[in-house]
Parts: structure tokens; sequence; C-alpha cells
């Protein structure tokens, strides 16, 4: 015996085959959208935690960049100077007495006695400008002394002269080279 299919309901209650046709399309459609919902709000965290490891990266990369950076500038400044010095140098032995202005303070350096600072020297090519700082009046005399017995020079001219108890002397002299 086959069991059939017996509805009790009078066939007014039994709903409308649309409406079970549209009800059963609207569950499938909750469920696709539900799915892309979920699917949309994985890909989006994925991204998101993706993104915020390349970042994070990307500034550990930054922070490296910044602190080689930061260590290379004493160097950077080093070369600087260097480089300064280096054309202030060529500049000075392009001129024609150049060497020999150099050569006779520096004699003149070597023979003076302790106690005596450089503290400009221009050079060109008939005279030089020399500033000279000392701690007492002894040295002073001594270096006087040297400049005018050394025979480099044809003329001296005193530029200026100052004291101060701190510091000391100070002397600017104007040379011509001979």
């Amino acid at each position: 015996m086959s069991l059939v299919n017996i509805n009790l309901l009078p066939s007014k209650l039994a709903p409308d085959v649309n409406v079970i046709r549209l009800a059963r399309n609207l569950r499938a459609f909750a469920l696709v959208g539900t799915i892309i919902f979920l699917v949309g709000i994985s890909a989006m965290v994925f991204l998101f935690v993706t993104n915020t490891v390349r970042l994070n990266g990307i500034k550990s990369r930054q922070e490296k960049l910044k602190s080689s950076i930061s260590s290379l500038k004493p160097i950077e400044q080093k070369y600087v100077l260097v480089k300064d010095r280096s054309v202030k140098i060529e500049k000075i032995l392009e001129l024609p007495n150049a060497v020999v202005g150099v050569e006779s303070i520096e004699s003149i350096l070597n023979a003076a006695p302790e106690g005596i600072t450089l503290s400009k020297f221009q050079l060109n090519n008939t005279k030089s400008e020399t500033s000279f700082g000392f701690t007492d009046s002894k040295s002073l005399s001594q270096t006087l002394a040297v400049i005018l017995g050394s025979g480099f020079y044809d003329s001296i001219v005193l530029r200026s002269f100052s004291f101060r108890p701190e510091s000391g002397y100070s002397v600017t002299l104007e040379m011509e080279n001979n």
C-alpha cells in the first residue's frame, strides 16, 4: 500500500503557489546575499590585515633609513668642511706668491714662543694680513722680533692693536711680501 498525501486543510487556506515560489526565491536570495556579505567582510578583513602588515613594514624601513641618514650627517658635514677647505687651499695655491707666503708664516710660527695663536691669515698677490693673539707682552715682543728679523717682508703695517685682561693682546699686521 502506498501512502497518500492527504491534506486536511481546506483548499482556501492553502498558500498560493506564487507566494510559495516568491518565499522560496526570497530565501535563496537572502542566502546568497548572506554568503556575499560574509565573503565581502572576509575580504575587507584580509585587506585590512595585509595593509596593516605592509604599513608596519614600510614604517620600519622608513625608521631604518632615517637612522642611517642621521648617522651619515656627521660624515657629510666633515665632507663639506674638507671640500670647502680644499677649495680655499686651491685658491691660495693659485696665487703667485702663495707658497712663499705660507712658508714664511709657517717659519714665523715655528720660531715664535709658546702662547701665540694665529686667528686670521689672508693672502693675496702682494700682501698678507695676519692676526695674532698673545697671552703676555713677552711673547708679543719676541714674535714681533722674529717677524722683523725674518726678512720675508718689505714692509709691515700695524693695522690693529688691542688688549683685554681676560684674553691678552690682539695684533693685526699687514705685511707686504718680498
